[in-house]
C-alpha cells in the first residue's frame, strides 16, 4: 500500500488504520473565542446504500435541547478543551455508538495565518483588532 499510487497519481507516504465505529454520526461545528465555545450547528448524518456503498444522502438537524444534542455538545466541548482549541471555528464529527459517543475529527476551520488579513497581509499598526462582545462572557 506504501508504494501504490493514488488515483490522482500521488505516492503515499504512510498508513493510517482507524477503527470501524457502528453507530449513527455527528456534525457539531463550533466557534471558540478564549476557550469559550459556542455551539453553531449540529447535525446528523444520513447514509443509505446506493449500488452497494454507503452514501450520505443527506443532513438532518438536531436540536440541542435534547438528550443526544446535549451529550453530543458536551462530548465535543471536552475534546475542543483536550485539544487546546481556544479561538476560531472548528468542525467536529463525533459516532454514537453502542457505547457511547465517540471521536471522529476534529478540523480547524482557519482561513488565514494567525496575525494576516485574509490574502495575507500583515496588519498595519493601529488596525482595530476584534474583540470579545460582552454576550460571549
Amino acid at each position: 500500500m506504501r508504494k501504490s499510487s493514488r488515483w490522482c497519481g500521488a505516492q503515499g507516504c504512510g498508513i493510517l488504520l482507524q477503527e470501524y465505529l457502528l453507530g449513527t454520526e455527528y456534525i457539531i461545528d463550533h466557534v471558540s473565542c478564549d476557550g469559550v465555545h459556542k455551539t453553531t450547528m449540529l447535525w446528523m448524518y444520513d447514509f443509505q446504500i446506493v449500488n452497494e456503498s454507503r452514501v450520505c444522502v443527506a443532513q438532518q438537524p438536531i436540536s440541542s435541547d435534547t438528550f443526544i444534542g446535549k451529550a453530543l455538545i458536551e462530548y465535543t466541548r471536552n475534546c475542543l478543551d483536550a485539544l487546546r482549541v481556544c479561538n476560531g471555528a472548528s468542525h467536529t464529527e463525533v459516532m454514537w455508538t453502542s457505547s457511547g459517543p465517540c471521536l471522529v475529527e476534529v478540523r480547524r476551520e482557519l482561513r488565514s495565518k494567525v496575525g494576516e488579513d485574509k490574502i495575507g497581509r500583515k496588519p498595519q499598526p493601529g488596525t482595530p483588532r476584534v474583540r470579545r462582545s460582552p454576550l460571549h462572557r
